[in-house]
């Protein structure tokens, strides 16, 4: 719910909860409403709501969940790349049942955001990428 604080909008603070798929159990923060945005953080930042969180979820429901042994995620110590973790998320949004999220990766989740919409682009509405690190470029 948004409140007015001084003049500008302010969104509730996320909820926290756990998310069960196969292997194990990810660690989920999940705020605002609106169409889904599935955020995939860099390789620091797990299990924190930062304020491009907030800014998101005045127009969008944000669910942020940290990587296989980040924050308060399970280790999953079956994923051994990348391709693994593109399978994982795919797990992540049935189990969320979102239909067609939005993607944003930063970082290391760039890296997976892009090779997720490379695997299935007929389940993501659209994908935006903040300084994506490991893409391989053809050279």
């Amino acid at each position: 719910m948004t409140t007015t604080e001084a003049g500008r909008d302010v969104s509730s603070p996320p909820t926290e909860d756990f998310l069960e798929v196969p292997g194990g159990r990810v660690h989920l923060l999940r705020g605002g409403k609106g169409a889904p945005v599935l955020f995939l953080h860099a390789a620091g930042g797990a299990g924190q709501w930062h304020p491009f969180h907030e800014l998101l979820s005045r127009g969008f429901e944000v669910l942020a969940p940290d990587h296989p042994g980040f924050g308060g995620s399970d280790e999953f110590p079956e994923l051994e790349g990348v391709d693994d973790l593109v399978f994982h998320y795919l797990d992540v949004i049935e189990r969320l049942g979102l239909e067609r999220p939005h993607i944003v990766g930063a970082s290391f989740g760039g890296w997976v955001a892009a090779e997720l919409a490379v695997a299935r682009p007929d389940l993501i509405g659209s994908l935006t990428l903040l300084g994506p690190a490991g893409l391989r470029l053809p050279a």
